[in-house]
C-alpha cells in the first residue's frame, strides 16, 4: 500500500498485513496530489510544479527525473491504462499521456 503524505512531499510505503512503514518515507516533488499504482510503478502526480514522479514500487526508488506534463500547471489526477499513464490538468482542461 502506498500513501501520499500531508504537507511534507514524501510517499510512504506500509505493509497492509502488519500495519507497519516499509522504509524510509520516499521524497517526490512539489506538493504531491495524487497517485497510481501499475506494472511495478507507483506514479505520483505534483500539484505545485506540474510534474509526476516515477517510484519503483519494489525498490521504493524514484527512477529519473521529474516529468514535466506542464508549465508549472498543477496536476490534479493520474490514472493508468491503456499502456500509458494519463494526468488530468485543469489548466487549459487538457490531460497529458506518457508513455512508460
Amino acid at each position: 500500500m502506498w500513501i501520499a503524505n500531508g504537507d511534507d512531499d514524501r510517499v510512504t510505503r506500509i505493509d497492509a498485513a502488519l500495519g507497519a512503514v516499509i522504509g524510509a518515507p520516499i521524497r517526490v516533488g512539489d506538493q504531491r496530489w495524487d497517485l497510481a499504482i501499475a506494472n511495478g510503478s507507483v506514479w505520483v502526480a505534483h500539484w505545485g510544479d506540474g510534474t509526476v514522479t516515477r517510484i519503483d514500487a519494489r525498490s521504493g526508488r524514484v527512477r529519473g527525473r521529474p516529468i514535466t506534463v506542464g508549465t508549472s500547471e498543477p496536476s490534479i489526477g493520474i490514472a493508468v491504462g491503456d499502456g500509458a499513464v494519463w494526468v488530468a490538468r485543469p489548466a487549459g482542461d487538457s490531460v497529458t499521456r506518457i508513455l512508460p
